[in-house]
């Protein structure tokens, strides 16, 4: 007797595909946190205010200056939202990022934190006041100007009121 043939091979599922989709997502979604780095713009304006105009980085420096900071900040993430859950909060607030620098042991990075924060609300609070008091001339400007182009006869009065509104806004 002759050995039956081999059954040709089978498509998989469609319910099978979507399940290894899955699992591939769901493995990329949890290494992605441990994969997070700064944008290298922002890593490259760093290094070159911290470091004197004659010294070069090399793009290994700054990739490691990158991979050091995400690994910071999701140290110091981890350790405020802990933090938070010991207090049954959801939202990590500024206190909080400060209250774990004070758990980790950075009372240097906490006092500049509190500093920086000074200043940020001053000046938030600044742009919020000034966004409240609209500037008067420039309001009375803004009225008067659709006026006096409706008094002259020019076929360019509503371009010149458009110019007037413009510069006074």
């Amino acid at each position: 007797m002759e050995p039956a043939p081999p059954a040709p091979p089978q498509a998989p599922s469609i319910e099978a595909v979507q399940a290894a989709a899955r699992a591939q997502a769901l493995d990329a979604t949890l290494e992605k946190p441990l994969d997070f780095e700064p944008p290298a713009a922002c890593i490259t304006r760093i290094v070159k205010s911290a470091v004197p105009d004659n010294i070069q980085v090399t793009k290994e420096a700054k990739a490691a200056f990158a991979k050091a900071a995400g690994i910071f900040i999701i140290y110091l993430t981890t350790c405020a939202n802990d933090l938070c859950r010991d207090k049954k909060k959801q939202t990590v607030s500024a206190q909080d990022i400060l209250a774990a620098c004070g758990e980790l042991d950075m009372p240097e990075l906490k006092a500049e934190l509190e500093e920086f924060l000074v200043v940020l609300r001053a000046h938030e609070s600044g742009k919020r006041k000034a966004a409240q008091e609209p500037d008067e001339p420039a309001k009375r400007q803004a009225v008067e100007a659709p006026v006096e182009a409706e008094e002259e006869d020019s076929d360019d009065a509503p371009l010149e009121s458009l110019v007037t509104v413009a510069a006074a806004e």
